[in-house]
């Protein structure tokens, strides 16, 4: 239950990430056009440029997702026992 809630997260995020770039792009490159009489090169270029933000912004959150899902194993500090080890390992024994 909480994976598929996670996982609906991360594409409504990546859903409205993308929306925003593509309309920035559109604002700018219509302003652009506008701005210099230019009318559909910004635009087009702006467009164009938005496909690897989007795609870049899109991993970025999907490797933040993954990381906050599988938080990485803790491995023992040397010294402190894991719970395989019997409670006589790792202590010298007191015979010698």
């Amino acid at each position: 239950m909480v994976y598929g809630l996670a996982m609906a997260s991360v594409v409504s995020q990546v859903g409205c990430v993308t929306i925003a770039v593509v309309l920035g792009a559109l604002v700018v490159g219509l302003g652009l056009d506008r701005f210099f009489d230019t009318r559909p090169l910004f635009t087009i270029l702006f467009l164009l440029g938005s496909i690897p933000v989007s795609l870049y912004l899109l991993v970025r959150i999907a490797l933040s997702a993954v990381a906050q899902l599988n938080p990485p194993s803790q491995k023992p500090v040397e010294g402190e026992r894991t719970s395989k080890e019997s409670p006589s390992e790792g202590k010298p024994s007191k015979e010698e």
